[in-house]
């Protein structure tokens, strides 16, 4: 019965799911997707024009604002290393930049001929450099005079396989997880790393930089004790995502076993009904009492497992990028984990 109501719900979700570009599994924070458990157990906003620049000591805003002038040029590829960047060049005059727009799904982004030049005229280049971004490789060789400076992030970091779901379920293989920023402690590593780089692109300002980054490291360190204690004091280790799942480095951090209607990162296709009747199972079995989404995915999915399963859904955000709202609001890296840290709370207790 519970499998033919999971069959109407999955033909009310037949409007087609958006989805990053698939890539592998199982740790100390054990990860199962809905067809692995079943197996062991029985929103886009408008995107803004241009890219987003910041001087090393104003708020971000869109393509125009008034960056230092004499300051470091630094690009970012993404959200997680600019707002990185930003913290640790505050004071410094430097101007950083984020490639791509809010609101656009990063894992589709293709540099225009304006993304090209502003690369070549960066002092520092900061990307993850993984699949995601194989057009990097492309661009920099491509290039007769490229950034002073290349730091791929993912080379900072122990990497982790992507869950894949294969023919028959759940299955490894697929690559590497590129969200690696989503664990606060590869934060700080990745912190590391660029507070290093900029002290090679400008001895002079290396003494700032440490110090911002030493500043930015506690306050990481503050929110992964704050993460702990979330789940040192909660009465669970599990969560249901009715989405993808790019928390892979964030759940082996705390030991916490995921359930979702997608493996690992993979939006493509649809979730099964025997998938989702599994969730649904699970939630109730268990008393869990919510139902993850993350931003810019599969919402549609999560609030038609919530409601059959009787219980609220809750945004986690994986800091990937920022919608336009989010960004005026002047998020953070720091404020949107501070607003996991809450989610997480609802989850556990």
């Amino acid at each position: 019965m519970r499998v033919a109501v999971a069959m109407v719900l999955v033909l009310a979700l037949a409007l087609g799911l958006g989805g990053c570009a698939p890539q592998g599994g199982e740790m100390e924070g054990e990860g199962i997707s809905a067809a692995q458990g079943q197996r062991e157990e029985g929103q886009d906003s408008a995107a803004a024009g241009g890219n987003i620049e910041e001087g090393g000591d104003s708020a971000a805003g869109e393509k125009g604002t008034e960056g230092g002038g004499q300051g470091l040029k630094v690009v970012a590829t993404i959200f997680p290393p600019y707002d990185f960047a930003r913290a640790l060049t505050e004071g410094t005059g430097a101007q950083v930049t984020m490639l791509i727009k809010p609101g656009v799904e990063s894992h589709s982004f293709d540099p225009t001929p304006e993304d090209i030049l502003t690369i070549a005229e960066a002092d520092l280049f900061l990307c993850i450099g993984g699949h995601d971004e194989a057009w990097v490789d492309t661009v920099l060789e491509g290039q007769d005079r490229g950034p002073g400076r290349v730091v791929k992030l993912i080379g900072c970091v122990e990497t982790l396989p992507q869950a894949g779901q294969g023919e028959h379920g759940h299955e490894e293989g697929r690559g590497i997880d590129e969200h690696i920023w989503t664990s606060v402690g590869n934060a700080r590593q990745m912190a590391q790393a660029i507070c290093q780089a900029l002290e090679a692109a400008d001895p002079e300002g290396a003494q700032a930089y440490r110090a911002n980054y030493e500043d930015y490291a506690a306050q990481l360190e503050a929110l992964d004790q704050a993460f702990q204690a979330v789940v040192d004091g909660g009465v669970r280790r599990e969560v249901v995502f009715g989405d993808r799942f790019p928390f892979r480095y964030f759940a082996q951090d705390y030991g916490l076993t995921w359930y979702s209607a997608f493996a690992g990162c993979s939006g493509e296709g649809e979730p099964s009904a025997a998938d989702i009747a599994f969730l649904i199972d699970k939630i109730q079995q268990d008393g869990i009492p919510v139902v993850y989404h993350i931003e810019q995915g599969s919402l549609r999915t999560a609030q038609t497992i919530a409601q059959e399963a009787g219980v609220e859904t809750v945004l986690m955000h994986s800091c990937h990028n920022l919608t336009v709202e989010e960004l005026e609001r002047g998020e953070t890296y720091l404020s949107l984990m501070e607003g996991n840290l809450q989610a997480l709370a609802q989850g556990l207790n």
